[in-house]
């Protein structure tokens, strides 16, 4: 489904902090294991530039769900996705 966010659910490169539970897409992309990272932007045509990978989050414009955890499509595909948690409670279930 197409969503519609405020910037702060992307972040932008405010958060450096990896996270098991993390509450914007920045942080989820920056959360995910070295190995899995590279292998991801070998796999889609991406350098590994953050910045390009949000950009590459924010064209494909897709979620599953709006409930938390939010399920952020990283391509068109839906083949590589990440987990954005309500940032408004402890658990990080909303």
């Amino acid at each position: 489904m197409k969503h519609s966010f405020t910037d702060d659910f992307y972040d932008n490169g405010k958060s450096h902090v990896k996270s098991e539970m993390p509450t914007t897409v920045w942080q989820a992309l920056f959360s995910i294991p070295d190995p899995q990272w590279g292998r991801m932007c070998r796999n889609l045509g991406q350098s590994g530039r953050m910045h390009e990978m949000m950009a590459l989050v924010k064209k494909t414009d897709t979620v599953d769900n709006l409930d938390s955890p939010v399920v952020v499509w990283i391509d068109v595909l839906g083949t590589y996705t990440i987990l954005v948690y309500d940032a408004g409670t402890k658990d990080g279930n909303g």
